[in-house]
């Protein structure tokens, strides 16, 4: 929670580079984790740091996304009502 508050403070500022360091330092945990996947202790700090740094790149993400929306992504919510309902995804056979 911490670190979304903070990413996303930050976002408001510096989407792109929030964004660029984000992957940067999530390429790193994945490269440790492919690397030392059979030594225990690191393999679990790896994956904790590909989680924590995705999960909190969220902010940025969405920063990003109302930004260069061009105004499609406020129409969704209109669109789902025009429709009746929203899309709804059909299981694999």
């Amino acid at each position: 929670m911490i670190g979304n508050l903070v990413v996303g403070r930050l976002a408001d500022r510096r989407t792109i580079p929030v964004l660029v360091a984000g992957l940067a330092l999530n390429l790193v945990f994945l490269v440790a984790f492919a690397l030392l996947a059979d030594l225990p202790a690191p393999a679990v700090a790896a994956m904790l740091g590909i989680g924590l740094t995705g999960v909190t790149m969220n902010p940025a993400m969405v920063t990003r996304v109302q930004r260069a929306d061009n105004g499609l992504v406020g129409l969704l919510p209109e669109l789902v009502r025009r429709r009746g309902h929203a899309p709804v995804m059909q299981p694999c056979a």
